[in-house]
C-alpha cells in the first residue's frame, strides 16, 4: 500500500516550499547579524551560529528527507540510503538542538551571574561554537552506525535519538527555569541600561527556544509512541505514515520561526533587517537619510545671534 499520486505531489511541494524558505530567511538573518556592528556583540555569536545550523537544516536535511522517505512512501524508489546521506539528514538538527542548550546555559549564567559574565572572552564563545559542532559530528557518526532495528526487533537507534531530545529538553528547561526565577522574582536595586539589554535579549531568546520546542515536540512524541509503546499499532500503514509526515514538517519548522521571532522582537535585527533591502523597497519611516537635520526654529535662531 503506498501514497497516491497527489498526495506524493502535495507532501514533495510542501517540504520543498519549507526547505527554500529556512535557507532564505535563516541566510537573510545571517546577513543582518553581520551587517549591524551592534548585532555582532558576542553574546550573539550562538545566536547567528543556530541560523547557520537551521539554514543547513533547510539546505540539506529537509531535502534529503524529501528526496527519501517521500519516494520510499510513493515506491518510486526501494533502495538503501548510505552512510553520507543519514549523516547529513541528521548531523544539522542535531546542532540546532544543541545549540538551543547551548544558548539557555548562556543566558542563565550572563543572567545569574551578570558581572562574571561580563568578563567572558570571545575567544569561549568561539570554543562554544567548535563544541556544538564537535559534539553534533560525533553524535551523528553514532546514530548513523547503529542499525535502526536490532536482533530483537527493538529501535536502538530510536532509543538513543530519544535520549539525546530528554536529556537536551532538560538542560534547556532547567536553565530557563533559573533565569526566569532570577528576572521576575530576584530584586534588581540597579536596573542599568546593559542588565535590560541583556534581559530584552533573554526573553527574546526564551520566546525562540520555546516555540522551537513547541516545532520539534510532535515529530518527538509520535516517534516514542511509534517505537516504544503499541499506541500506533491498530493504525493503519497510511495513517503511520501522514502522522509521520506532520511530525516531520513540524520537526523542521522549529528552524523556520527563529527569523520571524527576531523581527518581530528585536528592533536592532529589524533595522538591520530593512536596511539589506534597495530604499525603493523599504518602508517609510523605518530608515532615516543620512545627514538629516531637524528645522531650527525661528527663537532658537534668534537666542543664537544674541
Amino acid at each position: 500500500m503506498v501514497f497516491s499520486s497527489s498526495e506524493c505531489i502535495t507532501m514533495l511541494a510542501v517540504q520543498t516550499a519549507e526547505s527554500v524558505l529556512i535557507v532564505t530567511f535563516n541566510f537573510v538573518t545571517i546577513l543582518a547579524f553581520i551587517k549591524r556592528r551592534f548585532l555582532r556583540q558576542q553574546s550573539m555569536y550562538l545566536v547567528v551560529n543556530l541560523a547557520v545550523a537551521d539554514m543547513l537544516v533547510g539546505g540539506f536535511s529537509e531535502p534529503l528527507t524529501a528526496f527519501f522517505e517521500i519516494r520510499k512512501w510513493c515506491n518510486t524508489w526501494n533502495g538503501t540510503q548510505g552512510l553520507a546521506v543519514r549523516w547529513f539528514r541528521v548531523v544539522f538538527p542535531i546542532t540546532s538542538l544543541i545549540n538551543l542548550a547551548a544558548i539557555s546555559v548562556e543566558r542563565a549564567h550572563a543572567t545569574l551571574r551578570p558581572f562574571k559574565h561580563r568578563v567572558v572572552t570571545k575567544r569561549f564563545y568561539k570554543v562554544v561554537v567548535v563544541a556544538c559542532w564537535s559534539t553534533a559530528v560525533l553524535l551523528a557518526v553514532i546514530f548513523v552506525t547503529i542499525p535502526h532495528i536490532n536482533e530483537a526487533g527493538k529501535s536502538d537507534y530510536f532509543y538513543l535519538w530519544n535520549s539525546f531530545n530528554v536529556c537536551s529538553l532538560l538542560v534547556i528547561c532547567v536553565s530557563y527555569a533559573l533565569l526566569a526565577a532570577k528576572i521576575y522574582c530576584g530584586r534588581h536595586p540597579q536596573q542599568h541600561g546593559a542588565f535590560r539589554r541583556e534581559t530584552k535579549l533573554t526573553k527574546t531568546l526564551l520566546l525562540v527556544t520555546i516555540l522551537s520546542l513547541l516545532m520539534w515536540l510532535p515529530y518527538v512524541i509520535t516517534t516514542f509512541l511509534y517505537f516504544g509503546t503499541d499506541v500506533f499499532s491498530s493504525l493503519s500503514w497510511l495513517t503511520n505514515r501522514r502522522l509521520n509526515f506532520v511530525g516531520i514538517v513540524f520537526y523542521y519548522a522549529n528552524s523556520l520561526v527563529n527569523p520571524i521571532l527576531y523581527a518581530s522582537k528585536m528592533p536592532d535585527f529589524r533595522r538591520a533587517l530593512i536596511s539589506l533591502f534597495p530604499p525603493r523597497f523599504q518602508l517609510r519611516g523605518h530608515v532615516l537619510p543620512v545627514n538629516r537635520q531637524l528645522p531650527v526654529q525661528h527663537n532658537q535662531v534668534h537666542q543664537l545671534s544674541s
